[in-house]
């Protein structure tokens, strides 16, 4: 398995993997329960199959021989609710994020100058204001894998990336750093810690508040 990064910390672990195997590899060696099957089969575009079931595979190496579920609103948990999980993938690489102590979430974008055509519709005017001219289409770019990583952080309804997901100002570098980023939900705002990393120019983000504030309520409806 090509790992790219691999942290191990007391209370997360993280795994970012380059996809090189093909379909028929991880057909073959990932377990999956009747009701990730029949999730799986709903897919019909061949690349994407090898997305979601490439995430899948990785997934499972961390967790084990877990049966994976998701909530009303699409957020996966494993079905024991022996941990937090969040997924992304894309053409090249999956992630996936464990913690037992936090609700977590993760995304990975690949660095694409025609981001800079979409900044209005996913920040707001201070967040613009502060996108760096040397770094723009990175920047923004890792603003937008910031509020994808929190909008999975909270899964439950539907929340606005330009109005609910606020991103304090923070300068563009490639190597780790940690960011904050307000999730304005219908009842009660939450503060999360974000880290950004460049992985070959794709901006990997995952987060994960202080406290999981959220537990009762995101383990409470399942869709077994």
């Amino acid at each position: 398995m090509p790992l790219v990064l691999d942290i191990q910390k007391p209370h997360f672990q993280l795994k970012v993997w380059k996809i090189e195997e093909s379909l028929e590899f991880f057909e073959e060696n990932t377990n999956l329960y009747e009701s990730e099957k029949a999730r799986y089969l709903k897919i019909k575009r061949e690349y994407r199959k090898l997305q979601w079931i490439a995430g899948s595979y990785l997934t499972k190496q961390m967790i084990g021989d877990e049966e994976i579920v998701k909530n009303e609103h699409g957020k996966p948990f494993i079905k024991s609710k022996s941990a937090f999980i969040s997924v992304s993938h894309c053409a090249d690489y999956a992630v996936c994020i464990v913690s037992k102590q936090y609700n977590v979430g993760v995304d990975i974008e690949p660095m694409r100058e025609k981001v800079l055509r979409l900044t209005d519709k996913f920040l707001n005017e201070e967040e613009i204001i502060f996108l760096e001219n040397d770094n723009k289409i990175k920047h923004a770019i890792t603003c937008w894998a910031m509020k994808e990583a929190a909008f999975k952080w909270y899964g439950k309804e539907y929340l606005s990336f330009k109005d609910n997901i606020l991103i304090a100002p923070f300068k563009y570098k490639d190597e780790l750093s940690r960011i904050r980023v307000c999730v304005v939900a219908p009842h009660k705002n939450y503060l999360l810690k974000a880290f950004h990393l460049n992985i070959n120019e794709h901006s990997l983000v995952f987060c994960f508040a202080k406290k999981d504030l959220q537990k009762p309520d995101l383990l409470g409806n399942l869709d077994r």
